[in-house]
């Protein structure tokens, strides 16, 4: 029932922005065709697109890729009047306002068509398990340890985890964003990308297949647990399809948010922590990075041609002269001993299903 009311609410969104595109370019070509003859389809398609326009608003459909076509809407309203009103004026002033009318009106219906088709609200693929998909955020304090990556002595370790579980699923439960905070995704683009934040706010209108907080699933089937991290200045949800796609087969799956070193971490208190960089990693030298691209193309000759056994040694040793690294690793394992460790022994919030840890 779920996936089937999801599907046809992407396809009637597909449907009604395809009709306002549709009508728009009926529009602007009526508009440019002599007006005595044309003018009323003109006029017409106008208000189709603005009728379809609203429907689409009051939908809650929008979405900042379809300004343009929605600013395009009204103006095929209002010009058709305009060039009625001024038929029979000739002047050299109107010859020249037509011309320019017609290249605005074609560039803005070619924006208007390249925006929603560039940032495209694309449908997720289906699970191929046979349960329904829960999502939790819970949040741990580690009070026998302290938090390495900040000046605050008094800081304790604590994490974020999101968990990805088998699921009682209400009949009039909502699927959670694909997206649920776009900040994770933004602090991640900003880096090399310098881009307004509302480019990505589309993606929390696409619907995912977790549903937030559902009921977990009542059966005495064990559940093997799997721990994913996430790479190194990335999020906890970057692999949310993956996820998805396991725990609807039968397995939970615990993603760490690794304080300091994930993207951007909002904690239940509102506090929030972003990837710090500073201080982490000292810059390298030009001697390194010729090694490192050295060691680079080995271990790569090494994967695809070499055996398991001479990867495994060449990639330990990279990771046990590397002092740095080797520091990072040995932190984010604490996180996932402590993740298990409440696991194991009861922690009642993390969840409640029969987990199989051995």
């Amino acid at each position: 029932m779920h996936l089937k009311n999801k599907q046809i609410r992407h396809q009637m969104i597909q449907l009604i922005q395809t009709t306002i595109l549709v009508t728009l370019a009926l529009a602007v070509i009526f508009n440019c065709l002599p007006k005595k003859k044309f003018g009323k389809y003109a006029l017409w398609a106008g208000y189709i697109a603005v009728f379809f326009v609203a429907i689409d608003i009051l939908s809650g459909n929008f979405r900042w890729q379809m300004i343009i076509a929605y600013s395009l809407a009204l103006l095929m309203l209002v010009l058709p009047r305009f060039r009625k009103s001024n038929d029979s004026n000739t002047k050299w002033w109107s010859k020249l306002f037509f011309a320019g009318y017609v290249m605005l009106s074609i560039l803005l219906l070619a924006i208007a068509i390249i925006l929603p088709s560039a940032f495209v609200m694309f449908e997720l693929p289906t699970p191929s398990g046979k349960y329904a998909v829960g999502v939790k955020d819970i949040h741990l304090v580690d009070k026998e340890r302290k938090e390495t990556l900040t000046e605050d002595e008094n800081e304790l370790r604590q994490l974020m985890v999101r968990a990805w579980y088998p699921a009682i699923i209400d009949n009039d439960s909502n699927p959670e964003p694909f997206v649920k905070d776009i900040e994770p995704v933004y602090e991640i683009f900003k880096r090399s990308l310098p881009i307004p934040k509302f480019i990505l706010s589309h993606l929390k209108k696409i619907p995912s297949h977790s549903y937030l907080d559902a009921l977990e699933l009542e059966t005495t089937e064990k559940f093997p647990v799997l721990v994913f991290n996430h790479g190194l200045s990335f999020y906890a949800s970057q692999n949310k399809l993956l996820m998805e796609e396991l725990a609807s087969n039968g397995y939970v799956v615990l993603s760490i948010n690794h304080t300091y070193d994930a993207s951007w971490v909002k904690f239940p208190n509102g506090e929030i922590k972003t990837f710090k960089s500073e201080g982490q990693f000292k810059a390298p030298t030009q001697e390194e990075i010729d090694e490192w691209e050295i060691k680079a193309k080995s271990n790569a000759e090494t994967m695809l041609n070499g055996t398991y056994e001479e990867y495994y040694g060449k990639t330990k040793e990279d990771i046990e002269t590397n002092l740095d690294i080797n520091d990072k690793v040995q932190i984010w394992t604490d996180d996932i001993s402590f993740v298990l460790d409440q696991l194991q022994n009861g922690e009642r919030q993390l969840i409640k299903l029969n987990l199989r840890l051995t």
